[in-house]
């Protein structure tokens, strides 16, 4: 994707098309907040060009990264590299803000997990990397 589609992308129309191609069993959610909805949009856009029939069960925040769950008819071929797709966006949410999108860290507060930009250490978040393995287990 260049810049210029970038700049093209109209997030709230992508999120709509998103939310009527999952699966009505999910329900109808996106289950993340809107700092990563660009990454949700990319990474739809992608799997799309792939697969245009391809079925999505849930989008969601889980242990402060961004999981993106499929179906698809194609090849296992095609299906691997759809994998891979989801898994690039998994990785890039892991740095980015859920929040605000902007550059962000895994964060650790009251037994959550949630990648969010530094300013949020101030509401109480802790850098994982900062927080001892005894609070994380409740030891």
């Amino acid at each position: 994707m260049t810049e210029n589609e970038d700049e093209k992308l109209d997030i709230d129309v992508l999120l709509g098309q998103i939310k009527e191609r999952i699966n009505p069993m999910y329900g109808k959610t996106i289950d993340c907040d809107a700092g990563w909805h660009e990454l949700v949009c990319k990474c739809h856009l992608e799997l799309l060009a792939a697969d245009p029939n391809y079925e999505i069960f849930q989008i969601k925040e889980k242990f402060g990264a961004l999981r993106y769950y499929f179906g698809t008819q194609s090849s296992d071929l095609k299906e691997f590299m759809m994998w891979k797709t989801v898994e690039k966006y998994m990785l890039l949410s892991q740095e980015t803000c859920e929040l605000t999108g902007k550059p962000g860290k895994l964060m650790y507060k009251e037994g959550l997990y949630k990648t969010l930009a530094e300013e949020y250490e101030k509401d109480g978040w802790q850098p994982v990397e900062r927080v001892s393995t005894d609070k994380i287990f409740g030891i």
